[in-house]
């Protein structure tokens, strides 16, 4: 699916109409746009995904992308942090 893309490219994925994306799998009958974020730490591994879903078609813009990828970030720093020190914890 639409989220496995991202883990595997690290890159952010948008679309306007799921039922139209060979991308996308089912899981809530009622999605039609989509859009997921990697959380991606310094060496480009990716930890994590934002996800977002809408009922409405075409319901993100490229504002939302930006916004999403500095909020996923900014995330991925913060769970950096947190696993660093928690290594250096034990």
């Amino acid at each position: 699916g639409i989220t496995v893309r991202v883990v595997c490219t690290g890159v952010p994925y948008v679309t306007g109409d799921v039922r139209r994306d060979p991308h996308y799998r089912m899981f809530f009958p009622d999605v039609r746009s989509e859009i997921a974020v990697p959380l991606v730490d310094r060496d480009r591994r990716t930890i994590g995904i934002i996800n977002v879903e809408s009922e409405k078609v075409n319901a993100f813009s490229q504002r939302d992308l930006q916004l999403l990828v500095a909020l996923a970030n900014q995330a991925a720093i913060a769970i950096s942090v947190a696993n660093y020190r928690a290594s250096e914890a034990t």
